[in-house]
């Protein structure tokens, strides 16, 4: 892995606010929660961009229904046949090579179905749970076992839940997972994969599941996104701003980047404030909330 790629995302998930994004907002503590937040340090008026932010790059990642025809990097639609991973039995497809490239240099040379085994079946497992944030969570823990995020996002363990009298307890995949992580990781050369523990685990997920952001097109949700620092901004049922994805078509030379827009005049110093979970019925929103932010409805904001 390029030592420059892995120091910039390090940037990324342990920094504070890029230097130029700085010049817009502050973070600080909300003074509904007590819990970080963006803070103007302008005011804006009804429709402005306030900002707009790449994503941290490993995290970016389609939902499984959706790889086949997005690029495993970028997520741009792939129109044509271009270029694909060479691992045997991997299918991966990228929109072109800079993006496998990229790709590789971050995690996909270490976390290959066609060339470690236990990589394969923990993807097996994910793909048989449909959960995604097991991939994303194995790709930052590849590049940094110590889990530093923890001390900068909100990261809350992903908690057990009570399961059918079939099937395994939360606690016990998360086990299971942990223990073929530590195996690919070792396999791939990874001298600190004895610090991928299910703690270590869970609590990465914990924190993707809080932080990161849709990615959309064309109204059609085609999976998610941590950002550095629009990742931070706190949820609320009636948001002053939206997220506002320059995405494929729109923008093809920009897949991912994403604006922050302003729903109304804001003023200096108010708190930006995005809704976390969209056009849905008020029960599947209260029980979102709660199962995946653990807040109960009555709140009007959430830890970032």
């Amino acid at each position: 892995m390029s030592k420059s790629i892995k120091d910039r995302i390090f940037r990324q998930l342990t920094s504070r606010v890029d230097p130029v994004i700085a010049g817009v907002v502050d973070v600080d503590n909300s003074d509904q929660t007590g819990s970080r937040g963006l803070f103007l340090r302008n005011s804006v008026k009804k429709g402005d961009i306030i900002f707009e932010e790449f994503p941290i790059w490993p995290t970016v990642i389609g939902f499984f229904r959706y790889q086949n025809d997005h690029c495993f990097n970028c997520m741009r639609r792939i129109e044509t046949e271009s270029c694909r991973c060479k691992g045997n039995g991997c299918n991966a497809k990228y929109c072109n090579e800079e993006c496998l490239k990229m790709s590789s240099d971050l995690s996909h040379t270490a976390l290959c179905v066609g060339s470690n085994e236990y990589y394969a079946r923990y993807l097996k497992i994910a793909r048989e749970s449909d959960n995604e944030y097991y991939v994303v969570a194995a790709r930052l823990l590849w590049m940094f076992p110590s889990a530093p995020w923890k001390y900068h996002y909100h990261s809350p363990i992903w908690s057990d839940k009570t399961p059918d009298e079939d099937h395994m307890t939360l606690s016990d995949e998360i086990d299971m997972m942990a223990r073929l992580l530590r195996l690919a990781l070792h396999g791939a050369g990874c001298v600190d994969n004895d610090l991928v523990t299910p703690e270590a685990l869970g609590r990465t997920i914990g924190m993707l599941r809080v932080n990161v952001l849709g990615l959309r097109h064309d109204d059609q949700d085609l999976g998610f996104a941590m950002y550095p620092t629009q990742s931070l901004m706190n949820h609320s049922d009636d948001p002053n701003c939206r997220c506002v994805t320059m995405f494929g078509l729109d923008n093809p030379d920009s897949p991912c980047l994403c604006g922050i827009e302003a729903l109304r005049d804001m003023n200096a110093r108010e708190e930006l404030f995005i809704d976390y979970i969209g056009n849905v019925s008020k029960k599947d929103r209260e029980d979102t909330l709660l199962m995946q932010y653990g807040i109960d409805s009555s709140q009007e904001s959430i830890h970032d």
